[in-house]
Formats: structure tokens, sequence, C-alpha cells
């Protein structure tokens, strides 16, 4: 009975008849952190690499410890100046990595 039930399984499969089920592939996020050297947003920004399916950028005045924690983590930093507001850092972040979601930390 046994060896009858593989023959048709194989036959099925040959056939094309039989349903394959496929794993479906994880959409990956992208997270812009407006505050990313807080406390709170470097444990986020940690977090979300962990994963590895969040595409994560970050704003912050300090651009040596932005620059840091972002090749720590694989993400991209926008360091805020004068010539850089957050606007335009969002703005940029979200054309690179549409659709963006906002995390507002305070």
């Amino acid at each position: 009975m046994a060896d009858n039930y593989l023959e048709k399984k194989m036959e099925e499969h040959r056939n094309g008849s039989r349903t394959m089920f496929r794993a479906q592939k994880k959409k990956t996020r992208a997270v812009f952190i407006t505050d990313g050297l807080s406390p709170e947003g470097r444990d986020i920004i940690r977090t979300l690499s962990a994963g590895g399916d969040c595409r994560i950028a970050f704003a912050a005045a300090d651009s040596r410890e932005g620059s840091r924690l972002a090749q720590a983590t694989g993400s991209r930093f926008y360091c805020l100046t004068a010539r850089l507001t957050l606007e335009q850092a969002i703005a940029d972040a979200s054309a690179r990595f549409a659709p963006l979601t906002l995390e507002i930390i305070p």
C-alpha cells in the first residue's frame, strides 16, 4: 500500500497536477528614525538590523557617532546640518527606500 501511494504521488509530481507550496518572501520594510543617536533610537536600529528584514535610515547631528552606528548596523545615516534638514533627509530616504515608514523618536 505504501509503495502504491508513493508511485501515485511521484506521477502527480511529474504531471504537474500536484499543488506545490512555495515559501513567500518577506517584504523588506524601510524605516526612518528621526533621532537615531538617542538611547531609544539606538536600540530600535540595533533590533531592526538584527532581524535583517529592514532597510534603516536615521538622522542625527553627530557625524562621528552616526557614522559608527551606521557602519555597525548596515543602515544609512543622514547628518543634520544647516545644509541638510530633517525634511530633506526624509525626502531622500523616501526616494531611495519607498515605501517608507516614519518612526518618530522623541
